[in-house]
């Protein structure tokens, strides 16, 4: 009897070593992750067109979780990079002339080792497509390009003059199908 207590006891203290390596690691594992998120480091991002290619001079705006916004530009090679930053959400905008504006939010920065990419469009890539909407009757998707246009607020286009160029080519189909007849 004296040799099963003892068993018992071994394997009491065998579950106890168990469970007492299982909370450290669980308490470590959690101070890893703590130390992590409040870690300074630099988020390295780059801004691309519809192209591919990189956008220089890109205003991009980042906003932390804490609400405050932070700013930098792009290089000759598309590329930005917020200094002193902490894992976690991030607000993103980026804006230049002549490109749409873009607008990303709740974008996941958990490792340094990944560059954040983000691809704006030029306006004038959106007008000719329009155009080409417009000139294939495919009207709804030239209407949803114009409206995206307006939701995103682009005032230094001159929408009015843009849309006499598109009116003009339309009359100018008109017309041309007309004389088939």
């Amino acid at each position: 009897m004296n040799e099963l207590s003892e068993e018992m006891e071994m394997r009491t203290r065998m579950v106890i070593k168990s469970f007492v390596l299982f909370v450290v690691m669980i308490l470590l594992n959690s101070c890893v992750s703590n130390a992590k998120r409040s870690v300074l480091t630099e988020m390295w991002g780059m801004i691309v067109d519809e192209n591919n290619q990189p956008a220089d001079n890109v205003l991009v705006g980042c906003k932390n979780e804490k609400d405050t916004w932070h700013y930098v530009m792009t290089d000759e090679k598309g590329m930005f990079v917020f200094k002193n930053v902490v894992f976690g959400k991030y607000d993103f905008t980026a804006e230049k002339e002549c490109y749409l504006r873009l607008e990303e939010n709740e974008v996941l920065f958990s490792d340094r080792g990944k560059m954040i990419c983000f691809q704006m469009e030029r306006i004038d890539s959106v007008l000719n497509r329009v155009e080409n909407s417009v000139l294939c009757k495919d009207y709804e998707l030239a209407k949803n390009l114009l409206s995206n246009l307006v939701l995103k607020k682009q005032h230094h286009l001159s929408l009015v003059e843009e849309y006499r160029k598109i009116i003009k080519k339309v009359e100018e189909k008109i017309s041309y199908e007309q004389s088939e007849l």
